[in-house]
């Protein structure tokens, strides 16, 4: 009887310690916006379940939208590194002079468009070429489209920006515009809409999902699209927490990382892209006018001062600079 009443007790030990093995290891992904966002619902979203999907009873990745863990954009590294979130959304152009290699990517004159700039990006990051996040796992690089000019007064060349009051986002975008003869005027996203309703300003640099976000498509009329120059976005993972992980776990994130994220994303939001893009243009009441390729030279000439300087802060950025342009003609001649 003893005998038995033993090999029960460690029967219902081993149990125990099987059931608890088989948890799957949560951590926690914050998102500081909607669900209904569309890099979220089309990109973030299916990232995640297919992540889950694929290490099903090992890791579990619980999400938590509208800002339920953190609201604030250019708080989320600290966010993420403080353990408040294990995987959060960055915008390393809010930190100012904490990413400073992916600045680079920022400069105007650069990429035609979002596929161009997150290739290079995820090129770039993977290589170790771009060393901005060694306290993360880079799990997705991503880009915006570039930013472009939307005013209610017109703009159809660079002509007609000249001493336009305009709303920017940055210093490099500020710049940007200044060279094409504009007045970068620095203001919230979230008041652009009323600045331009009111008059403080003539029109704001914008990419089109933002235009349609936050109602400027209301009071603008005129849609110049000469690229400015974009930003970079980027789902980061604390890497200790990464590290942590069981092997599966790991794998099944790896999987789901890196190219299959930009190949993901690229297709999802340059249709969107271009979803709006056909908005634009099939409303009679909109002006909407893409630069000629002697427009595009002449940007690209008012734009090489602003590279030149950047390149000039150290042999380190000039290099980093030369890769990137490189990387460019590599990818535009199918590489």
């Amino acid at each position: 009887m003893l005998v038995r009443t033993i090999s029960g007790a460690i029967a219902g030990l081993l149990l125990l310690s099987g059931s608890a093995s088989a948890e799957p290891a949560k951590v926690k992904f914050g998102w500081f916006a909607p669900d209904t966002d569309t890099s979220y619902s089309r990109v973030l979203k299916p990232w995640a379940d297919s992540v889950n999907a694929e290490a099903k009873g090992v890791l579990q990745i619980d999400t938590f939208t509208n800002g339920a863990l953190g609201r604030n954009l250019a708080q989320q590294p600290d966010l993420i590194l403080q353990g408040v979130e294990d995987i959060g959304f960055i915008v390393p152009g809010l930190s100012s002079g904490r990413f400073p290699d992916t600045e680079v990517l920022t400069l105007p004159g650069l990429f035609r468009d979002l596929k161009e700039a997150t290739t290079v990006y995820t090129r770039f990051v993977e290589s170790g070429r771009i060393a901005d996040y060694k306290d993360f796992y880079p799990i997705g690089m991503m880009a915006t489209p570039p930013f472009t000019v939307h005013a209610r007064s017109q703009i159809k060349t660079i002509d007609d920006m000249k001493g336009k009051m305009l709303r920017t986002g940055g210093a490099i975008e500020s710049s940007a515009v200044k060279q094409l003869g504009g007045v970068p005027v620095l203001i919230p996203v979230n008041e652009i809409t009323e600045a331009i309703s009111r008059g403080t300003v003539e029109g704001t640099t914008a990419q089109p999902a933002t235009l349609f976000d936050f109602g400027m498509q209301r009071v603008t009329k005129y849609d110049y699209f000469m690229p400015l120059g974009t930003a970079m976005l980027t789902l980061v993972m604390n890497k200790k927490v990464y590290d942590g992980l069981s092997v599966p776990a790991r794998q099944a994130i790896d999987k789901y990382s890196g190219k299959w994220f930009a190949d993901k994303y690229n297709v999802e939001l340059t249709a969107y892209t271009a979803e709006l893009i056909d908005r634009l243009k099939t409303d009679k009441k909109r002006v909407v006018t893409f630069p000629s390729q002697a427009e595009l030279d002449t940007a690209a000439d008012a734009f090489k001062p602003l590279l030149e300087e950047w390149a000039g802060r150290s042999e380190h950025n000039r290099d980093l600079l030369r890769d990137v342009q490189a990387e460019i003609v590599k990818i535009r001649s199918g590489q």
